[in-house]
This record gives C-alpha cells, structure tokens and sequence, in this order.
C-alpha cells in the first residue's frame, strides 16, 4: 500500500518525512517509511489475513501543516491487462452460475465447505514477544498512569523536561542505562506522540502494558525502545485520533474453503453441494509406489464434467498425465 504526504494550504507534496501505517483494532503490524520528492511512501507490511483498517499517521509537528491522502479503492483504476486472464461472452453462463451458487449457499443456512485455516499463522505483534510485559489486573491499581510506570515498570521512567511535554525514556537492557531520547510509543498499535496526552489516559480502561527495553530495528529505522498501552476493547481507550490521520479498510489474503464430506453417509443430510468445479485434492504415493489411488466427490449439479490428471515429474515439471469426459 502507498500514501500520499501534501501541505494542506499549498497542495505541494511534502518530502524526507516519516509515515507511520499500523493495524488497528487487532495485532500490532507496523510500518514506517519516508516520503520521496513527490511525497509519496510506500509499505510493505506482514501477510494479513482477512480484514483488517490500517491507520496512517505522521509525527506531532507535522498534523497541523499536513494531510495523508491514500488511494481510494473506490476510484476508477485503470484497467489490467492479465494475458492469463482472458473473458469471453461464451463463459457468461459458467461465471453466472457460480455466483448464484454462493450467494444461495449463504442463504440456505449452513455452507457446504469449511474454511481452511492456516496450520502455522503468527499473531504475534510486530516486535515479537516483548521483553516484559504487566497484566494491569496484577496489580495496585493506581489513579494515573504516571503512578503506573513509577511503581511496577522498571524499564521505564518519566523525565518532566516540561510540564506540558514530559519525557519517556526506556531501557536499554544491554548497556544498563536509559536511552536519552524518547522511544516509540504504542496504544493498541496507534503511534502516540504527545507523552501527556498518553499520561491523562484512564488506567483503568488499560488491560496491558508491553516493554521492549532495547534498540528496535524496522527496515533501515530504529526506535530506542517500545512501549505499548493495550486497551481491553482494542477501542484506543478513548483517545482522539489527530485530525490528519487516516484510516483505510484493507482487505488482506482470503481463506480457501473445501467440501466437507466426511463419509457418504453424511451426504443425505447436508445440503445441495451446485458448484461447478470437482473437488479435487494432492495426493503423494509412498516410497517406492508408482501407483496412487484418488478419491472425490461431485457436485451435486449435473452436467459434463472434464477430470484431469496431473503429476509433477522428477524435474519439478508438471504434466498432464490422463484426461476423461464424464
């Protein structure tokens, strides 16, 4: 995904800026990138699965001077060409009858496949697992977050350089001392600038606090340290969001979805299964086997179907082994 940095008054693209994109409302996955001479950053974030809104927002001295302008998905785009990807008046009917066939699925009551998710899917945060991390409900629970950091959070501390603006400074575990200069501050994935207006937040709609109480590197960016506030409704505690933020809906990698037959027995008591496309699986014979039985099941719409064969050979080529009509 890409964004656009501009001048509010002048509409002129605001270059050697950094840009924060994060996931809002689950798993913190975070980007930071510097626009270019037209203004423009690109990220390249983690795999997301399903749906998710991610939230671009810039440093504290820039929200008032500038806005974030990202692609709408709603815009004519221009048109891809995909040379494998070529329609035909004549494959109206077969495109027609497979979107009737879901929506009727959906509206029959239970569907006839069952999604498929991914054995191994990380939903760790972007920093991985935290250096420490405090279970608010552990412990005292104190009036303000001040009192918080000061009393069970070591690897933190709060430098009053102002009133208005105090500092946070982290540990650096490594070399036993507290970095000078302010790290990267989180509430539930969102980057907080203003120190103070983290420190007015209620403790009590907090669930969490993670510390990772070193230099953290993303891509060619470090921070000293992170500190992140995890609200128990994912809802940023009642924090306002700065005026120039921008929150984009994102829709990530789909789950694929199967049959789910577990025996013929079951097949009287579901519902119609009117997909036009065979079920098919992958299937490896054992060692020392040139033979490999595969079983499967049709849709329950009639018709010509075509049942193919294929096998990758001893070069990682694929091949047509047989095709039948049926």
């Amino acid at each position: 995904c890409s964004s656009d940095l501009v001048e509010k008054k002048t509409g002129r693209p605001v270059a050697g800026k950094m840009v924060y994109a994060t996931t809002l409302g689950r798993q913190t996955l975070l980007n930071v990138e510097q626009t270019d001479q037209e203004g423009k950053a690109v990220f390249l974030l983690p795999r997301i699965t399903g749906e998710a809104n991610l939230l671009f927002s810039v440093a504290e001295d820039l929200q008032e001077q500038t806005r974030i302008e990202v692609m709408d998905e709603a815009k004519p785009q221009q048109p891809v060409d995909f040379p494998c990807l070529s329609l035909s008046e004549g494959q109206r009917k077969d495109i027609e009858e497979r979107i009737f066939t879901v929506r009727m699925s959906h509206r029959l009551g239970e569907s006839p496949v069952a999604e498929l998710v991914p054995a191994e899917e990380d939903t760790t945060d972007f920093y991985g697992k935290a250096d420490r991390s405090y279970l608010l409900d552990d412990y005292t629970r104190f009036p303000n977050m001040q009192e918080i950091l000061s009393e069970f959070v070591p690897e933190v501390r709060v430098r009053k350089a102002s009133e208005a603006q105090p500092v946070i400074q982290m540990l650096n575990m490594p070399t036993k001392a507290f970095f000078t200069e302010p790290g990267l501050i989180l509430l539930d994935g969102l980057p907080v600038f203003s120190s103070r207006t983290l420190l007015n937040l209620d403790p009590l709609l907090l669930r969490s606090i993670d510390v990772v109480s070193r230099r953290f590197f993303s891509g060619a960016y470090s921070f000293n340290g992170i500190l992140q506030y995890k609200s128990y409704k994912k809802d940023l505690a009642g924090y306002s969001l700065p005026g120039n933020t921008v929150i984009q809906y994102f829709k990530g990698l789909q789950r694929m979805s199967v049959p789910r037959f577990a025996d013929n027995t079951s097949l009287s008591s579901r519902l119609p299964y009117l997909r036009n496309v065979l079920w098919h699986s992958v299937l490896s014979p054992g060692a020392g086997q040139k033979t490999a039985q595969v079983d499967f099941f049709t849709s329950d719409a009639s018709g010509q179907y075509q049942i193919e064969v294929r096998f990758i050979n001893n070069r990682g080529e694929e091949e047509i082994r047989d095709r039948k009509s049926t």
